[in-house]
């Protein structure tokens, strides 16, 4: 896979995970969510889990890895909001997203770990 492929898909990660953010704050105001916390925290249904555990074996660097696992954990994290959203802790959800909650930390760990990454494959 050609490094620029890999900075695209790392671009539109970024814009399409960023989304959930805004998703999850839907689903605490509405209480309803289109996704299951089910769907949500599996971390290979997304687009980008697909297209991460698709790639080949030369381009699962250590970056890589550890994108894969801050992946994994930033879907855990959401379905954990979404989960909360869609019960009776509306106001729990709303603090993990605040600064230094515990979907805060998984989406701003997973952001640099893929800007950490994409700045690697730039400077190949």
């Amino acid at each position: 896979m050609l490094p620029k492929q890999l900075r695209e898909a790392i671009d539109k990660t970024l814009i399409g995970h960023g989304d959930w953010k805004l998703r999850l704050r839907e689903a605490i105001e509405k209480g309803t969510s289109e996704y299951t916390v089910e769907v949500l925290a599996k971390d290979s249904v997304c687009e980008f889990g697909k297209w991460l555990y698709s790639l080949p074996p030369a381009v699962d660097t250590t970056d890589c890895k550890n994108v894969k696992t801050l992946h994994a954990l930033f879907h855990t994290k959401a379905a954990e909001v979404l989960s909360m959203a869609l019960g009776s802790q509306k106001q729990e959800a709303l603090k993990s997203m605040d600064r230094g909650g515990f979907y805060y930390q998984a989406s701003a760990n997973l952001v640099r770990a893929l800007q950490n990454w994409k700045g690697k494959i730039a400077g190949e």
